[in-house]
């Protein structure tokens, strides 16, 4: 049986191929309606009249031959169509097989403890509503939905705008661009990406500018973003492993985060789950280290958290801090407060068994991994993965990355030898969904088995 694309390639063919010849009869039928109104009415001879027959006859036999023609072409279309139905629904039994599988192997990587949830910044264009250009609403200030990194970096620069545009060039207001206002940036311009965009306000205006602009989007204690069905079923499944399966102490769910803002946590607590959390220091002496709150129940947490300490020191906080995953789900914010390109870089220069304990050490380098909108177009995305799941071409784990869509060069990313994920396209949304809700029904079967 041909390929999907063969069968296409056919069908384009024999559609060009039938409006030619409905032209065709189109004409015929025109010029044999013309011919008897010119010849009605008027007086021929026998020998002018038999010629006209004679003509009128081989024009209605061409239309014969292509109105057959046509009924021809007609029926091959339909058998191609045919075709592609049969293949798109043995595709599609193929896909929904592989998907099974695909959710099986998750939950039983969820079950065993094996599993990581690694979120990204796109997860919060899920379930927003839809523009008139067919996108996901804009975010700004007074929006009910958290925003994403480059929605951040937007805001910022459109907040310097007139200084960027006025003082920086008199020709661009990027070096690496021709753009002159920041409306026409293209999405790759540095000056669109948070880091770049932090960095500089950093550097000409200073911290206190800088983290003024960005206490308005997350520092508020009061300042409360509605959870999406990612944040809703993700503190589900965490409740689910935490009271419903009565686990054991190394099943409960891990979910790193590489976003800002805090409304999983918020969705945790309003559940009335407990979690531990280990968030980055980015200010004070301890800078560069991470603290564990244990276990939280309020937002923001009470208290400073204590700071993990070298793995070469064994001490009282230690002993608490290797106890992670036994009791509850453990929240890892990976780069809470790293904005500026600076503190990516100083991310580089650490050593992750200064950072954090072994036991989540072990557990990023040596179990399989859920990316949900984690894209590696971005230094940050990249330096994080690098640094905490540095072997990870010498590990026999599986990646999963689920995205809406996947831009070419996200594509080469994800394939590269050094991360070897499997992409899913699909809604982040949908797909923990499915995924929560399979997960129970599973718990449902192998109970009344």
């Amino acid at each position: 049986m041909d390929s999907l694309q063969s069968i296409e390639k056919k069908k384009n063919a024999l559609e060009t191929k039938l409006r030619y010849c409905q032209e065709k009869i189109r004409r015929i039928k025109t010029a044999i309606q013309t011919d008897e109104l010119d010849f009605a009415g008027i007086f021929r001879s026998k020998e002018e009249e038999r010629y006209f027959q004679y003509l009128l006859k081989l024009k209605k036999n061409e239309l014969n031959s292509q109105e057959y023609e046509q009924e021809k072409i007609r029926a091959q279309l339909k058998r191609l169509q045919q075709q592609q139905e049969q293949i798109n629904k043995e595709e599609k039994l193929k896909y929904e097989k592989r998907i099974d599988e695909l959710y099986q192997q998750i939950i039983q990587s969820l079950k065993n403890g094996q599993l990581i949830f690694f979120l990204g910044p796109d997860i919060n264009l899920c379930d927003r509503p839809i523009a008139e250009d067919g996108r996901p609403d804009k975010w700004n200030l007074g929006s009910q939905y958290p925003p994403t990194d480059f929605e951040i970096a937007e805001l910022l620069a459109n907040k310097y705008k007139t200084y960027l545009e006025n003082s920086i060039s008199e020709e661009s207001i990027c070096p690496k661009c021709s753009s002159r206002l920041i409306q026409d940036l293209p999405d790759k311009c540095p000056l669109k990406n948070l880091q770049s965009v932090s960095q500089y306000i950093y550097d000409v205006f200073g911290e206190y500018n800088l983290y003024s602009e960005l206490h308005q989007v997350f520092g508020s204690k009061d300042r409360h973003y509605n959870p999406n069905r990612v944040h809703q079923n993700l503190a589900e499944i965490s409740k689910f492993f935490s009271q419903e399966l009565k686990t054991n102490n190394k099943n409960h769910p891990l979910i790193v985060s590489t976003i800002y803002d805090w409304t999983l946590e918020q969705e945790l607590v309003r559940k009335g789950q407990k979690f531990d959390l280990i968030s980055y220091i980015d200010k004070g002496i301890e800078h560069g280290r991470y603290q564990h709150h244990l276990p939280c129940m309020t937002y923001p947490p009470e208290g400073d958290g204590e700071t993990i300490l070298s793995q070469s020191y064994r001490n009282p906080i230690n002993d608490k801090q290797h106890k992670l995953l036994e009791k509850y789900p453990t929240n890892l914010k990976l780069c809470n407060g790293v904005f500026t390109e600076d503190q990516v870089d100083q991310l580089i220069f650490e050593r992750v068994s200064d950072m954090l304990p072994d036991c989540l050490i072990n557990k990023l380098s040596d179990n399989n991994i859920l990316f949900l909108g984690y894209s590696l177009n971005n230094k940050k995305a990249r330096t994080i993965l690098k640094l905490f799941c540095p072997d990870r071409q010498y590990q026999n784990t599986k990646w999963w990355t689920v995205q809406e869509s996947f831009a070419e060069e996200d594509k080469k990313n994800w394939n590269l030898k050094i991360y070897q994920a499997q992409l899913i396209t699909m809604s982040p949304s949908d797909f923990i969904v499915e995924l929560n809700q399979r997960l129970r029904d599973n718990s449902k079967l192998e109970v009344l088995s």
